[in-house]
């Protein structure tokens, strides 16, 4: 156990213990802090903070572990990630995770850096993180955007439709022309849950990756079996949940949810490529948001990204952040040392050879994240030189 100062805005001169205790056997009076901080904080409604996603996760993501910050033996914070002692730290659940931050009560200041350099890391990646993180590196923005519920599903429906007519309108072609070729749109979710629609969503995204030249990160036994099992929960108010988009008795779109009390995060999307002509996953997207909304859902949580698809669904965006949080002295100056090398590359190939190098190293940071072995990550960066070759 270590003692440190300065990390709580509440009193500053106050002694903090930091300790890391194994994500799979956590007490319960760690159990209760986890609840109580979460309530405090209204940034911390997503379903990554749920502490049922860190107990699925603890059974399944390579080296979990949680971090307990104490002050005068009070709990004030706690930081789930995942990594060996002495390496880099990432989220619990990475690349999974498309939300993280330290778990504390919204009045509470928390330095991660230092959190990180009292249990002995080298440093954090981060990609979704709810809060700023000054002293990172290569820190980029993003926007999370979120189809707020809360006024009601049909505040909503004539929200888009005033402020996104035209994409409104073309949806509807899209599924009058759908309805003729093949039969009545319909969308389910499947009660109770089969083997048969996960597979098929996993196959119909595992061909997606290979396409786009991105990490087959369903390939990975702990990814794969964590999302099977977080499926097959009989939990009603957490688990995964497929919706199902069919015109007649063709399934033409799945959609893989994660589902935590009133909140759905849209997570895996997949459809069948022949009937791609009428873009299966905006119409999925528009029609699984509409049947949340009836169901009493709230919030859901489309992700990042800059697709307009998304911007067409989302009216609480907020920003999330990336980067790189290096702790000791030598991993800051190699971090440093690669972000030249990437910038004198850009400039001098600003154009191909810097949108080859961008995507991979978005694809050697997701190979990272998900292969724990060795072996696992050479496969990675195999399959990586093979699609940039």
């Amino acid at each position: 156990m270590t003692t440190y100062k300065n990390l709580s805005s509440h009193d500053c001169s106050r002694h903090i213990h930091v300790e890391v205790v194994p994500a799979t056997a956590i007490s319960p009076s760690i159990r209760h802090a986890w609840l109580d901080l979460r309530q405090r904080n209204s940034e911390l409604w997503s379903p990554y903070f749920d502490l049922r996603m860190f107990d699925i996760l603890a059974s399944f993501a390579p080296y979990p572990r949680l971090a307990v910050i104490r002050q005068q033996g009070e709990i004030v914070a706690l930081l789930p990630f995942q990594g060996k002692i002495g390496g880099l730290a990432r989220p619990l659940g990475a690349p999974l995770s498309d939300q993280h931050s330290v778990i504390h009560a919204a009045d509470t200041h928390i330095k991660l850096a230092h959190i990180l350099k009292h249990i002995g890391m080298a440093g954090f990646v981060f990609t979704g993180m709810r809060h700023t993180v000054p002293e990172a590196l290569k820190l980029q923005e993003s926007i999370c955007h979120v189809a707020d519920l809360s006024e009601g599903v049909d505040a909503y429906i004539a929200w888009r439709k005033l402020k996104w007519k035209d994409h409104v309108k073309k949806s509807e072609r899209r599924i009058r022309q759908g309805e003729r070729q093949w039969g009545p749109m319909r969308l389910e979710t499947a009660c109770p849950k089969t083997s048969n629609q996960f597979e098929t969503l996993i196959r119909w995204k595992q061909a997606k990756y290979i396409e786009t030249n991105r990490h087959n990160i369903l390939a990975v036994p702990w990814i794969r079996n964590f999302l099977h099992c977080l499926y097959l929960s009989n939990d009603a108010d957490f688990s995964g949940e497929i919706t199902s988009l069919y015109f007649g008795d063709h399934l033409v779109a799945l959609e893989y949810g994660l589902r935590s009390g009133d909140v759905m995060h849209s997570w895996f999307p997949a459809f069948d490529r022949a009937y791609a002509q009428i873009s299966p996953g905006i119409l999925l997207m528009d029609g699984m948001i509409e049947m949340c909304g009836r169901r009493g859902i709230t919030r859901i949580d489309l992700g990042t990204g800059h697709d307009q698809y998304k911007c067409h669904a989302s009216n609480a965006p907020f920003p999330v952040w990336s980067g790189t949080l290096p702790v000791t002295a030598l991993r800051r100056a190699s971090t440093q040392a690669f972000i030249n090398v990437d910038l004198w590359l850009e400039t001098k190939f600003p154009t191909r050879f810097g949108k080859v190098l961008g995507r991979l190293e978005r694809r050697s940071e997701m190979i990272l994240a998900a292969e724990p072995t060795f072996l696992g990550r050479l496969g990675g960066y195999v399959d990586a030189l093979k699609a940039f070759g």
